[in-house]
């Protein structure tokens, strides 16, 4: 969603996961981004796991769980704890580049956009 008169951009995206280059299901997530003259603000939400339907990888729900909502046997902890790293390790750098990005001097020519 991208809302010009409240300077407002809502988003959903997702992490791809593998284990030994099986597809292990994905983190989802939502990214509000706001923007006031001068100032920014960006919110992150939502992020679960699901898993891969017919396979051994079950969905972890909420990546604040401490154990996955599925049985261990369908993710194991070690790899939910592998999962939930790589997922604040992506969103981190997300906002690291946002940040940065945001931080530069962007000057759009209008004729050449």
């Amino acid at each position: 969603m991208n809302d010009a008169v409240s300077k407002k951009i809502i988003g959903k995206s997702e992490i791809q996961l593998f284990y030994i280059r099986l597809d292990a299901g994905k983190f989802l997530y939502t990214i509000s981004f706001f923007a006031k003259e001068g100032r920014y603000k960006y919110i992150i939400t939502d992020i679960y796991h699901v898993g891969v339907p017919g396979t051994n990888f079950g969905s972890g729900g909420v990546i604040k769980n401490e154990s996955p909502d599925c049985r261990k046997t369908e993710l194991p902890q070690r790899l939910w704890i592998k999962h939930k790293n790589k997922t604040e390790k992506h969103i981190q750098s997300l906002i690291s580049n946002l940040n940065q990005y945001m931080n530069e001097t962007n000057v759009l020519d209008d004729d050449n956009w």
